[in-house]
Parts: structure tokens; sequence; C-alpha cells
């Protein structure tokens, strides 16, 4: 299953690839030390999954997103007041002390 990190990564591959390819091809550059065959883009998404490399990119891929406007969030609350927070800390475990009595009950 395609995700879209997964389609963006081999989208990117596919353009690294094509990007090397021209540069082996310009006459000015000292040879290159690749083929064209030997860097094709097929040949890279073919053994993505086989090879090591690939396959931590694609765990990476997977990874979810960082929600930055939560780490924001919680690091401006965190800024206003330890009072507050305290005050939210206590609510917090008086909530679960009473569900913990009233399902023991």
């Amino acid at each position: 299953m395609d995700t879209s990190k997964t389609k963006r990564f081999k989208m990117e591959m596919r353009r690294l690839a094509e990007r090397n390819t021209k540069r082996a091809a310009e006459p000015n550059q000292a040879a290159s030390l690749w083929t064209e065959s030997d860097f094709s883009p097929k040949q890279l998404l073919r053994h993505l999954d086989t090879n090591p490399i690939g396959q931590l990119l694609q765990l990476i891929a997977a990874l979810p997103e960082v929600r930055y406007d939560k780490i924001e969030k919680a690091r401006r609350e965190l800024w206003i007041s330890e009072e507050a927070l305290d005050m939210r800390l206590d609510m917090a475990l008086d909530r679960v002390f009473e569900d913990i009595v009233t399902h023991h009950e």
C-alpha cells in the first residue's frame, strides 16, 4: 500500500536518478563512476524493497507527521504559568483517582 510519503519518496528517487543521469551525460564533467544503466530509476525502484538503505528510507517515510502546532501549543502553555500547569495536573489526577474509586466499588 503506497502512502503519500512513499509516493513522495519514490518521486524524489526518480528525480534524483534523472538528475544524476543528466550530470553523467554532460560533456564538461569528468567521467562518472556510474553509467546510465547502473543508476536507472527503474532499477532503484525495483530494488527499493531489498536494499537496506531503501528499506530504511521507506520506514522513515512511513513515520507519522509531526504535529508542530500541538508542540507549540504545549510549549506556550508551559511558559504561561507553572501554577496553571500544577492546577491542571491536580485536576487530571483527581479524575484518575475518581475513576479508580468508582470502578473498584
